[in-house]
């Protein structure tokens, strides 16, 4: 995506936008839920200000999702400020949602650019998902892209495959393709995906990534990751092979949960690793903490909610120290939809200080009679 915001709110923008696009392509499909089907139509709004100029006009982000019957409508737009302060599209995506049947379901999600009062086609993403019998779950996926002609072009293909192993256990079977030097399409990776849940609720995930090597038909393990979640945590751990073509453990993240007395909600997740960004990888298989972040969550007179999340690193300027606060977000959010975020960001001079405001506010309303075309 091009660079097209201020370079003080534009990792807040790509934050927001990135949540936004993740969103609309891993929601619950139409026909899953229990709760009943009916039209409706929920607006949320976000302003996003420069908190060091206020006086600069907001860039805002409109995301509109309608819903009837088994077709879902979402259609997200950042608007940012044109050279005379009005503001205009920038970035549109644009999503469709159709229940084909009981077992088979369709996504196709657009992304354009705004250019000279045009849209611009970037990418097309299309899936699709078709239940079978005794629980097994495939999907497809295309991503296309205009090549100069203007002519859709398929530059990947994703193919999954989920079997239920029993009530409380599944294996998933995920490969990608990519466009041969010969034509056609040439699988580059594949990864297998195992989940179990025991009688005390504890869920094990083990997932092992396979890359393609040489022109034979080769695969070499690149990563291995465990993952362990409980109620109050959860542990993984992330193996990578190393020059040596061995795996040894990487990476390991720890994340505990509780709450206390007053009604708060705590978070903490650490990260250990073997690769420091300043510092040589430890080759004595030693894993040093390189990052925290911290999630409060205060519930707030009239059922609000106040969450800061606090990120901790080690600078790279001196990653010999210990950990220091380089991010924290102040999100306050009320009962009739309001949200009003601000985001901190370490300066050059090591100083925590306000970067950008996010304003967003969420509305639900009765659909249009008309169905749309």
């Amino acid at each position: 995506m091009p660079c097209i915001v201020d370079a003080r709110i534009d990792r807040s923008l790509l934050l927001v936008l990135g949540v936004i696009l993740s969103l609309a392509f891993t929601s619950t499909l139409p026909g899953q839920d229990s709760a009943p089907r009916r039209e409706s139509e929920t607006k949320e709004t976000r302003w996003v200000r420069d908190a060091v100029s206020p006086s600069v006009n907001p860039h805002r982000i409109e995301e509109t999702v309608t819903r009837i019957g088994d077709r879902t409508l979402r259609t997200t737009v950042l608007q940012t400020p044109s050279p005379d302060g009005r503001l205009t599209d920038s970035v549109i995506v644009e999503e469709e949602t159709i229940r084909l049947s009981a077992t088979k379901s369709r996504r196709v999600q657009k992304l354009f650019n705004r250019s000279d009062g045009r849209r611009v086609l970037v990418e097309i993403l299309e899936e699709e998902i078709v239940e079978q019998s005794g629980g097994t779950r495939t999907a497809t996926r295309l991503t296309s892209k205009p090549d100069v002609n203007g002519n859709l072009r398929v530059t990947r293909r994703e193919a999954d495959k989920t079997v239920q192993r029993g009530p409380d256990a599944s294996t998933t079977e995920s490969t990608v393709f990519l466009p041969s030097v010969n034509g056609g399409f040439e699988s580059v990776s594949q990864t297998r995906r195992t989940e179990s849940r025991d009688q005390e609720g504890s869920r094990k995930i083990d997932q092992e990534q396979f890359v393609h090597v040489g022109d034979a038909d080769t695969w070499q393990l690149q990563e291995r990751i465990t993952r362990v979640v409980e109620e109050e945590g959860e542990v993984e751990d992330v193996f990578r092979v190393d020059s040596q073509g061995e795996l040894p453990l990487s990476q390991r993240s720890i994340t505990r949960r509780w709450k206390d007395p007053d009604g708060q909600r705590h978070e903490v997740t650490e990260v250990h690793s073997r690769s420091v960004e300043g510092l040589a990888p430890s080759f004595d298989n030693e894993l040093r903490l390189v990052r925290r972040t911290t999630v409060r969550l205060t519930p707030q007179a009239g059922q609000g909610t106040r969450t800061v999340t606090e990120v901790e690193e080690r600078r790279v300027a001196d990653p010999r120290n210990s950990l220091q606060t380089v991010e924290r977000i102040v999100e306050v959010s009320s009962p009739d939809g309001r949200t009003h975020q601000e985001i901190q960001t370490i300066d050059g001079g090591g100083t925590l200080r306000a970067s950008s405001v996010i304003e967003s506010r969420k509305t639900v309303q009765p659909a249009s009679a008309q169905r749309p075309e």
